[in-house]
């Protein structure tokens, strides 16, 4: 990210570890219900949000960079998040698993990534290698959790005998989610579904009137994606960084539909080769490859690929490194 303003002197401050960690986890903790181009005030005290302008792609402009210089202290854009802290150290979060030259600075202290894939990359671009951990990106706790599945069914009015398709739209409800339950339901095998709309109210009064062949609960935001995600048998979405981490945390495989080039397209090639997800292009192609991965022991083996890459922790594990460096001087 070109010309970020200079790090304050190390030392400026007083804060305390204890300050410390609880300001960042309160930025980690936000990022799950912001927009995506925001700045975050951090503070040893509190945590405030301020528009960031001057948005190019993954990128900041001069314009918004002066706002967030003014306001004192984190950069946070579609891709990268950069903590400036009181303290005079910089640490930079990637929230995708490609890596992006946009995201290489010489005022960065530290480069926490997604995977070591993702730092092998920087390192090629020539960040040091000292200078990258790959500690997963950053996601709410709630993801760590392990909700009574049972108990999120009965609430939900979700059959028991019948597995779970769960339908992301963002939180925008964008995206051609009617053609996907259209085509959900040519599918011969017996599941259900829940489909999330986020803030598109018509689209999911729309969705709602229209009978399916099979169960279909549909949903607008939804403040307990935990929840979802944790009864679900097979998530279809965009691999955006962070919804596919969340996925990942809890062990559920994604089914992905035509991703964006770019980061969506890099993201899901990273998790198509670890075997967390099935791509296709064509939403007129679901029936085929949901019937194919249904009750079989593919899905299980997904299940277990995602298991696998699954970072629950990473927001934890990003405090503990920037407060060890911190520390060490």
């Amino acid at each position: 990210m070109a010309n970020c303003p200079p790090k304050p002197p190390p030392g400026s401050t007083g804060a305390s570890t204890d300050d410390i960690i609880t300001t960042i986890l309160a930025v980690l903790g936000i990022l799950g219900t912001i927009g995506s181009v925001i700045g975050i005030v951090v503070s040893s005290t509190s945590v405030t949000t301020i528009p960031i302008l001057g948005i190019t792609g993954a990128g900041v402009g001069s314009i918004g960079l002066s706002a967030v210089a003014a306001a004192g202290a984190v950069i946070v854009t579609t891709a990268v998040i950069v903590f400036r802290l009181e303290m005079g150290y910089r640490a930079e979060l990637a929230r995708d698993f490609e890596a992006h030259a946009l995201w290489m600075n010489s005022s960065v202290d530290l480069y926490c990534v997604a995977a070591e894939e993702t730092k092998a990359r920087l390192v090629a671009r020539g960040a040091a290698a000292e200078n990258i951990i790959a500690t997963g990106i950053p996601i709410s706790a709630r993801f760590s959790a392990n909700p009574n599945r049972d108990s999120v069914r009965k609430t939900l009015g979700l059959r028991d005998d019948l597995p779970v398709i769960l339908v992301l739209s963002g939180g925008f409800g964008m995206g051609p989610v009617a053609e996907i339950l259209t085509e959900l339901d040519k599918v011969g095998k017996q599941f259900q579904s829940i489909v999330v709309t986020g803030r598109n109210e018509e689209l999911r009064r729309e969705l709602a009137a229209v009978d399916r062949k099979h169960p279909t609960h549909v949903l607008g935001f939804a403040s307990n994606m935990h929840e979802l995600m944790a009864i679900a048998d097979l998530i279809v979405t965009k691999p955006g960084g962070l919804t596919s981490s969340e996925a990942l945390a809890m062990g559920k495989p994604l089914f992905i539909l035509n991703p964006i080039p770019g980061q969506e397209a890099a993201n899901s090639d990273f998790l198509l080769e670890r075997g967390a997800a099935v791509k296709i292009n064509r939403v007129e192609d679901l029936p085929y490859r949901i019937e194919r991965l249904l009750g079989t022991p593919k899905l299980a083996e997904m299940e277990a690929a995602a298991k696998a890459l699954g970072r629950p922790n990473a927001a934890k594990a990003i405090c503990e490194e920037v407060v060890k460096r911190v520390k060490s001087g």
